[in-house]
Formats: structure tokens, sequence, C-alpha cells
């Protein structure tokens, strides 16, 4: 199964309110398709309700995603999404 990326929620919730679909529909619709997960359907509430209140520590995150860089670069698979999300959490952490 594919990892949670709440990146991805927040770029799909941000795209859809841009071109004026509501968002309470898209989360209801993310949850109806192959993107499922309880982690979509508790971040998407969040997000829906505006909750930005940290519920992660920033090092962990940061900590997960180097660690997913480095088993990508023993197996020689290209990580560009991780790549982009662990340099904004490189920075977060500064």
């Amino acid at each position: 199964r594919e990892a949670y990326k709440p990146e991805e929620e927040m770029e799909t919730l941000a795209l859809g309110a841009a071109a004026g679909v509501d968002p309470a529909m898209l989360c209801e619709m993310l949850q109806k398709s192959a993107l499922r997960s309880p982690m979509t359907a508790a971040k998407g509430q969040l997000m829906l309700h505006r909750d930005w209140a940290p519920n992660f520590q920033v090092y962990l995150q940061q900590k997960d995603l180097r660690l997913a860089m480095e088993l990508g670069n023993e197996l020689d698979v290209q990580l560009p999404m991780t790549a982009a999300a662990n340099a904004m959490y490189v920075r977060a952490k500064q």
C-alpha cells in the first residue's frame, strides 16, 4: 500500500477550491476512490476545518523522509516528490 502523503491531499484540496469544487465534496470523493484510507479521512477533515495544528514532530517526519530517500538511493529509485518534501522539512527544522 502506498504511503499517505499529506502534501498531495492539501494540494488536491487547494486546486479543487481554486477550481470552484466544494472541499467537503472533494474529501468525500477521495474517500470513495482508490485513495481512500483512514489517514485521508482524518487529515481531510482537519483540513476542511482549517485545523493546521501540528500533530507530528517535524524532525521525525524529516527522519522518515531521509530514510526513504536513502533506501531509494540504495535501490537506484528516483523519488522526486520525497526529495522535495524532505527539502521543505529540512528548512522547517532550522
